[in-house]
């Protein structure tokens, strides 16, 4: 196949009514655009719908539309093809507005008010997201429907009458089941299949709580991909904060078993063993993380005041080591507080790793 297709297209201003009726699809809980849906539509159904592409070629990965002169729609396609390419499925739809329109208009004429949103952020690479993730965020995912909401970026937000004056009055459900005031600009609607990944990010938005509806959004993850390692981590993590040991080593095992080279999955699975007073089987795990060479310097500092805690539990002798184990976690810990970090968010001045030594 060839690459992704793209040309120059004149796109008027947008309005977003006319988004409503085809996005909604009778029966079905995902998203739609114009009779197609990801991860159920295929390629010769949109060609038969929607005619050749924009953009020229119709079996590349992408595909190209301009629709009533009001926005351009790009329809991605699964990368792996199937018989002749005719029948490959759609895999994603990408709805670019000819102005960005705010954000809580647009769920409201998008009938997606009711639904708990998740915030995507722009780095997801934190260690552990329950310390806090101090990133810009860049877009609100609704996972039931596979909707995604893009922002226009903050530095190309200008003061302007784009804002309608009902954007500052509006409320838009926040991950928590609250409601907050969120005035920022939608710039592009993303529509996907159901994921596990978008129940994910909804949970780990504020893994504090409300907590029976995090282990229904990644207990949910893990119906859609028993091969999530991330939500079996994160479901552990809670069932262990509410006193579920046993069920918690177990989710812990299996993500260990998934990802076996991630060091905050071991890390976690030797804190449910201690948990389980199965202190030897916990000593191995924590250990195994100190003598890798991929844990991240806080990971290491979590590591030694684990085995610090575990030497603790020993006879006399062993206990002393402990003093010496809490004292290096500290050091690492100390350093991280106060270091430069190159990830530091320019809003917060504070990163993830600066979090996590100050809570050691």
């Amino acid at each position: 196949m060839t690459g992704v297709q793209t040309c120059a297209l004149p796109i008027s201003i947008a309005d977003a009514r006319s988004i409503v009726a085809p996005m909604s699809q009778p029966n079905s809980p995902v998203a739609g655009f114009n009779g197609i849906q990801p991860g159920v539509s295929t390629r010769s159904e949109v060609l038969k719908k929607w005619g050749m592409p924009d953009s020229g070629a119709s079996d590349a990965l992408v595909i190209q539309y301009q629709l009533d002169k009001l926005y351009t729609v790009r329809v991605h396609f699964d990368e792996v093809p199937q018989g002749n390419g005719t029948d490959d499925l759609v895999s994603m739809i990408r709805i670019a507005l000819a102005q960005p329109r705010d954000v809580q208009s647009l769920i409201k004429q998008l009938r997606i008010g009711d639904l708990r949103a998740a915030t995507l952020r722009n780095d997801r690479s934190a260690v552990d997201m329950s310390v806090g993730d101090q990133t810009e965020p860049i877009a609100l995912v609704f996972p039931e429907r596979g909707i995604e909401l893009s922002y226009l970026p903050v530095d190309m937000v200008m003061a302007s009458d784009v804002l309608a004056s009902d954007a500052m009055a509006s409320d838009v459900p926040a991950s928590d089941g609250s409601s907050r005031s969120d005035a920022r600009l939608v710039r592009e609607i993303a529509i996907r299949p159901i994921e596990a990944a978008a129940f994910v990010l909804r949970a780990e938005n504020d893994l504090q709580g409300p907590l029976t509806e995090n282990i229904k959004d990644l207990s949910r993850a893990l119906e859609l991909d028993s091969s999530s390692a991330r939500a079996h981590w994160l479901l552990s993590k809670i069932r262990q904060s509410i006193g579920g040991a046993v069920e918690a080593e177990r989710l812990a095992a299996r993500a260990v078993e998934l990802v076996p080279r991630n060091d905050v999955y071991r890390l976690h699975l030797a804190k449910c063993l201690q948990q389980l007073a199965r202190y030897d089987a916990s000593v191995v795990e924590t250990r195994r993380v100190l003598e890798g060479s991929t844990a991240a310097p806080i990971v290491r500092a979590q590591a030694l005041h684990q085995l610090g805690l575990l030497a603790s539990l020993g006879s006399r002798s062993i206990a002393q080591r402990a003093v010496a184990l809490h004292l290096k976690a500290i050091d690492i810990a100390d350093r991280l507080a106060s270091n430069d970090d190159p990830s530091v968010s320019p809003s917060t001045g504070t990163s993830t790793s600066q979090i996590a030594a100050k809570q050691l």
